[in-house]
């Protein structure tokens, strides 16, 4: 049965056209060919992992990686597409018809390669795909870049790339942002291919420890860092405003949506920044308390004392870095009070941590005293060091529950006999997913500029 017309493709007008003049266009036919295939590699491809970014939600925000991506599945569309016009020419004894399949690996190769070599210039992106001309993205883009210096992408096949890539690929949100979130894969070749988007740059994963503790503590100096969202400038080079995971953390809880805009809201430090057990009660250093964000009236700017108290480095901070160097952690305990592990800083008037250091412990478990506790106060197993390699290899759920611990031992627990620890997940799970995505090249030559 016959579609009706508007919902017929060019392909299916094309092909009643070629069954109509078949047998007269029989002796203009070229030699036989064989069989393309699924267009599908014959190699194991190099891969870019990555998951999607919930910022981009249409096309039009998307940066180099994700319309790379979706160039990706445009051309896994077209390959699809291609397979079922040859399977039509077999079928009429037209193997002189059959269409090349495309090399779409090397296609998103040549792509890379072109952004690598000018990353601010050669941005294959949201804004490029929809401010361009057709002809453009056709003919200069996905012909001329996507085909390399191979020419392997004709017109022909770059003008059902680039209809697919607008009209048939979709993002898929509720797919790539279910949690918990799967790893996309961008695929080039094997030999020449990309593991990840720049090649000169390092990523988390090739980080050694040191490099860790310095993504976590870098500050960066500038007053636009701590601006609120509404007022935050872009770089030069139109990237976000740098900072390390601490600062970051900071920044996004106590400044991020308190200042500026419309409608500001009350500050939210997590349970790292307020808990006087890894921070103490010194007034300058100590603990946010929530009588301080409580100070602060909703839809009110959020006053200098406050930020001055907020951008203050605490211990939680020294532990963290700890904890990814593998320092051992001891816990000192009185039967009714803990003693930190850190003295007070002799040069430092304020620090009241000698203070912090008769705080009464929560409750024990079956009512047990601190102070009779004595190996079990132990990490289970031998404090060992963080590089990317091992920060990437362990899940984050194992990650988190082993930073609570090496915080707050288990053993502590609250009036309803749950690890007090627990209350820290949302901090500790913060500064994870943070580190997992800051630019980290960058902030390395940041910090090595500061030096």
């Amino acid at each position: 049965e016959d579609k009706p017309k508007e919902e017929e493709s060019k392909d299916d007008v094309k092909e009643k056209d070629e069954k109509k003049g078949d047998d007269k266009a029989h002796k203009f036919r070229g030699p036989a060919k064989d069989d393309p295939g699924d267009g599908l590699p014959t190699y194991d491809p190099k891969e870019i992992e990555f998951k999607w970014n919930k910022d981009m939600k249409d096309k039009k925000s998307c940066d180099t990686l994700h319309m790379l991506y979706l160039l990706q599945l445009a051309l896994n569309l077209v390959r699809l597409r291609t397979i079922e016009r040859n399977k039509y020419f077999k079928s009429i004894g037209r193997s002189d018809r059959f269409i090349n399949q495309l090399d779409n690996p090397q296609i998103i190769e040549n792509f890379l390669d072109w952004h690598n070599k000018d990353k601010e210039k050669n941005k294959f992106d949201g804004e490029l795909l929809d401010k361009s001309e057709k002809l453009h993205m056709i003919n200069e883009i996905i012909s001329e870049i996507g085909g390399g210096a191979g020419k392997i992408v004709k017109k022909g096949p770059a003008t059902k790339i680039y209809t697919k890539l607008k009209k048939d690929v979709v993002i898929e949100t509720t797919t790539w942002l279910e949690l918990p979130q799967p790893k996309l894969k961008l695929k080039s070749t094997a030999k020449t291919g990309y593991t990840k988007l720049y090649k000169g740059e390092k990523v988390i994963g090739e980080c050694t420890t040191a490099d860790i503790v310095t993504l976590l503590t870098y500050v960066n100096p500038s007053d636009d860092a701590w601006a609120g969202e509404h007022e935050e400038k872009k770089q030069d080079d139109d990237k976000g405003i740098l900072r390390g995971v601490f600062q970051s953390i900071k920044w996004s809880n106590n400044f991020k949506s308190t200042q500026g805009g419309d409608k500001p809201k009350k500050p939210k430090p997590s349970a790292l920044e307020m808990d006087f057990i890894l921070n103490g009660k010194d007034k300058t250093n100590g603990a946010i308390l929530k009588k301080n964000t409580d100070a602060i009236a909703k839809d009110n700017p959020i006053t200098d004392e406050y930020k001055a108290m907020a951008k203050r480095k605490r211990r939680w901070e020294d532990l963290i870095v700890a904890f990814f160097e593998g320092k051992p952690r001891e816990w000192k305990y009185n039967d009714d009070t803990c003693s930190f592990d850190r003295p007070a800083d002799p040069n430092d008037p304020d620090d009241d941590i000698k203070a912090a250091a008769k705080i009464k412990v929560h409750i024990v478990k079956d009512g047990t005293k601190p102070s009779d506790l004595g190996d079990e106060l132990k990490p289970k197993e031998e404090c060992k060091p963080y590089d990317g390699a091992r920060f990437e290899a362990t899940s984050v759920k194992q990650l988190c529950q082993e930073c609570m611990d090496y915080l707050i031992p288990p053993q502590v627990q609250n009036s309803k006999g749950k690890p007090f620890n627990t209350k820290l997940r949302g901090g500790v799970n913060q500064i994870l997913r943070e580190l997992k995505k800051v630019y980290v090249q960058g902030i390395l030559e940041a910090a090595a500029a500061q030096k």
